[in-house]
């Protein structure tokens, strides 16, 4: 895995996507990301949100399996519902 920071992946989720995650608080600043919402999320934000981020995460250099993180988050859905 390529080291990259916290900071430069939340930007790029914003400016490609649109997609706004907030920083680590203290020292944790630079070392991870949260996502919120405000309010109700359907599963379709949730799926949406997990497939930009693997985009993001191949754009900046990681080796990934894209869709591989989307479709646990299908699978867990699935299970739930069935």
């Amino acid at each position: 895995m390529i080291e990259m920071s916290a900071a430069d992946f939340r930007k790029v989720l914003q400016q490609e996507f649109n997609l706004i995650v907030a920083g680590g608080q203290q020292h944790l600043a630079d070392e991870i990301f949260r996502i919120g919402h405000m309010g109700y999320c359907s599963v379709a934000d949730i799926l949406q949100t997990i497939s930009t981020i693997e985009i993001a995460l191949q754009k900046m250099g990681q080796t990934i399996q894209l869709g591989a993180g989307t479709a646990a988050a299908q699978e867990i859905y699935l299970q739930e519902v069935l």
